[in-house]
């Protein structure tokens, strides 16, 4: 009766009986245990919900058996019922803690175990099973031992051995599956208590993809370290308070050999270099931690051989994988060859600039003591023929004055060939219409100059910056070959000079009706001393001159030729404004 809430147990029994057992909660339970009754005779610790007088629903325990009348029928049930409501939530909260844990268990990426201290797996998440292929059934009868290669199972026994000292261990096994893949894993585990036993819980992750970084990671450091070692350099690896990291072998060996002491790593690197040079080599390393890389040549000498060797130290940041400074590189090479190399060179270039101002020299007086006496011959053949001579004698002043001519051209081309190849590039805006006044003028006595026509077209442009002297030595051979090559036969023999400047470069183009060039030839104008045939009136050396100095310009040079026909230049020349100018729109 106080167990559903009456008063007395006569309301109690007048109520039930009235229910006709509806007191059930679940009408289904009281079917279920009638069943178990009329099959067995009684039913043991049957758990059902009842329904108290206030309706409320609680869990009760029944234990009842039949009792049979002289028919052989069942009287009436009889036996103790319990209230277990309290126990009931307990369980039912545990199970739903227990679906909980298991929910995240199950979850979880890796291996979640649970097992005695006799290795008896307790508690596994579905994880082990998909992994390892082993059914729940077949993980219950396993070992922690069945997961491993049998070559580590004795390490992994000691480990787990020590977690019952130490309270937690972690390592590193290859798990076996049942299908006998093999996968690296890093496993862990601690002591926990158990239902009043002591346990081992533990965890474990797949680490194929951490193996395998690792191993790149280590082939690289076993490269680098090879390298580092092997490396003809001397290399020493400095830590920010100066003291030694690392070095490699010509590391040891140079400081040996310069300063006689032995590199050990720890040891501070500026107490084992000579004490003269410690601030410098001290300012570099600052440096280097500051971000700065910082290099000098040093003579350093060997101790051994008494004899000073040259070498090349940088001192350069060293950082890790975020960007810091960690370190500083001092890495030393030798230059000794190179650097004697240099000084050789360096006299040789000085005695090289002795040289040629000597042939300077030798050509300026070699130009003017030559041209002087020739100049004095030309006029003294004009003279000669203005006095009205008789024909065979100005026949020979005429050959005079073509012979004379002609070796003062020659003169001239080698004053302008030293000059060319001399001189520096200097550029300066340049009047192209006067260019060609002087160009004419120098060539006026020259033989049949006065017969050729030259008309100039200079287009309104940008201006034009080069070298003018050079410019003045290309203007010279074009007009200097248009007049020696013309042909006699035509009336009248013409040169045609087009120039059209822009703030890129200037294209000029010179073309004649002279003598023109054989298809043959005309590969090889530009060589030094080539002439087309032997009644060639030059001395092989304009054509070579002019791309000479088209080639100093950095421009480019085109010819085209007919024989009998004519010939035609282009040249194009870069524009090159002096430093800070912009070119200006001008008219020529």
């Amino acid at each position: 009766a106080k167990m559903f809430g009456y008063s007395s147990p006569e309301e109690a029994k007048s109520s039930i009986a009235n229910m006709d057992l509806q007191h059930y909660a679940d009408p289904q339970d009281r079917h279920k245990m009638l069943d178990v009754i009329m099959k067995e005779g009684s039913v043991t610790d049957f758990e059902v919900k009842g329904i108290k007088k206030n309706k409320e629903v609680f869990w009760m325990l029944l234990n009842f058996h039949a009792v049979y009348g002289d028919d052989g029928k069942i009287k009436f049930l009889e036996g103790p019922t319990k209230d277990i409501t309290e126990q009931k939530l307990a369980e039912l909260q545990l199970i739903k803690e227990k679906t909980l844990s298991d929910s995240i268990v199950n979850s979880l990426p890796g291996i979640f175990y649970l097992f005695d201290t006799k290795g008896k797996f307790l508690r596994w998440n579905k994880n082990l099973e998909i992994i390892s292929g082993y059914t729940a059934q077949e993980i219950g009868n396993m070992r922690p031992p069945d997961f491993f290669v049998e070559d580590e199972i004795p390490v992994i026994a000691n480990k787990v051995n020590d977690v019952f000292n130490q309270g937690f261990v972690d390592f590193e096994a290859t798990f076996v599956g049942k299908d006998n893949r093999k996968t690296p894993y890093y496993f862990n585990g601690w002591v926990v208590d158990y239902e009043d036993n002591p346990a081992i819980i533990g965890y474990g992750v797949d680490i194929t993809e951490r193996k395998a970084i690792e191993n790149r990671l280590r082939s690289s450091e076993n490269k680098l370290r090879a390298f580092f070692r092997s490396t003809p350099d001397a290399s020493v690896l400095l830590g920010k308070n100066f003291e030694i990291l690392a070095f490699n072998d010509a590391g040891y060996e140079l400081n040996k050999t310069t300063y006689g002491t032995e590199l050990h790593e720890g040891d501070i690197f500026l107490e084992k270099i000579f004490p003269e040079v410690r601030p410098l080599i001290r300012e570099f390393i600052v440096k280097a931690f500051n971000g700065e890389t910082s290099q000098g040549e040093f003579p350093i000498p060997n101790i051994e051989t008494g004899k000073s060797t040259f070498w090349l130290a940088v001192f350069m940041p060293a950082y890790d994988n975020d960007g810091n400074i960690f370190a500083v590189v001092a890495n030393s090479t030798n230059i000794d060859k190179l650097k004697r190399s240099e000084f050789k060179l360096k006299k040789q270039f000085e005695e090289l600039q002795k040289t040629n101002s000597e042939l300077d020299s030798f050509v300026y007086s070699v130009s003017h003591d030559l041209r002087a006496p020739l100049s004095s011959i030309l006029g003294l053949a004009q003279v000669a023929q203005m006095e009205n001579p008789p024909p065979v004698f100005s026949n020979y002043f005429t050959m005079i004055h073509t012979s004379v001519t002609k070796l003062d051209i020659f003169i001239k081309s080698i004053l302008d060939y030293s000059r060319n190849s001399r001189l520096e590039v200097k550029a300066e805006k340049i009047d192209f219409r006067e260019l060609i006044t002087e160009s004419q003028n120098s060539l006026r006595t020259m033989e049949g100059a006065e017969r050729l026509t030259t008309e100039v077209k200079i287009d309104g442009t940008l201006e034009f910056h080069s070298d003018r002297t050079r410019l003045g030595i290309l203007m010279n051979n074009l007009l200097s070959n248009a007049i020696r090559y013309q042909d006699f036969n035509k009336n009248p023999s013409w040169v045609n000079i087009e120039i059209v400047a822009t703030g890129k470069n200037v294209v000029i183009k010179f073309s004649d009706n002279g003598i023109g060039i054989e298809a043959i030839h005309l590969g090889k104008i530009f060589d030094m001393f080539y002439r087309a045939s032997e009644n060639s009136k030059g001395s092989g050396l304009g054509l070579y001159i002019l791309k000479e100095t088209i080639d100093n310009l950095r421009g480019t040079i085109k010819v085209e030729s007919e024989f009998g026909v004519g010939t035609a230049f282009e040249i194009v020349i870069p524009n090159s404004p002096a430093s800070g100018e912009t070119p200006r729109l001008v008219l020529a």
